[in-house]
């Protein structure tokens, strides 16, 4: 997908797939008995990689038919609701941007996206802390920083109107690790 045209030759094949694949997360996964032939992980991981489809297919300003706009939002609200279900730090990253895509897309949901939002901020501030402070091989942790200081600037945007009214404690704890995760990027890149 790297290589090629994405416009020319990914994309029209993404718009014809996807709401199959769609039809197969959602759909057929709310039948009770379920019929979706995908176990929860691997679900999560199919809405995963359909949401990562999604956005690139927005990046590259892809027209999309009118029906596509109700996938992104099942895609997302599905796809976080299945990798919360999932207990790991991953789980927690990709749920959170999830939530954060369907926010961004749908007022209506902020209703409930925004806490289980910042409880997933929180807790993936939590963690990179405990990195921090226990990590002495500190790996990857460049990377990680960057990836959550994009993530606290989308979640800022995104729910711009919470964090103004009666949100601000919780607007400057975001300042505040944002301002500490990019002194200790400056002090790991000097190193």
């Amino acid at each position: 997908m790297e290589i090629c045209d994405f416009q020319a030759m990914v994309a029209p094949g993404l718009l014809e797939i996807l709401p199959e694949l769609h039809y197969q997360l959602v759909d057929l996964a709310e039948e009770s008995p379920s019929r979706c032939p995908f176990c929860d992980a691997e679900r999560a991981e199919l809405f995963w990689s359909s949401a990562q489809w999604l956005r690139r297919l927005n990046d590259h300003g892809i027209e999309q038919p009118v029906r596509m706009a109700a996938i992104h939002e099942q895609i997302y609200r599905y796809g976080a609701l299945a990798w919360i279900e999932l207990d790991s730090p991953l789980a927690c990253s990709r749920s959170l941007t999830l939530l954060l895509a369907l926010s961004e897309m749908n007022s209506a949901a902020i209703s409930w996206t925004w806490p289980a939002c910042r409880a997933r901020l929180s807790a993936q501030l939590q963690a990179m802390e405990d990195v921090l402070i226990n990590d002495e091989s500190l790996r990857d942790v460049g990377l990680d920083l960057e990836e959550l200081i994009q993530t606290i600037e989308w979640f800022a945007v995104v729910f711009s109107g919470q964090l103004s009214h009666g949100y601000a404690q919780f607007s400057q704890e975001l300042a505040e690790a944002k301002r500490c995760l990019l002194v200790w990027q400056k002090l790991k890149s000097d190193s």
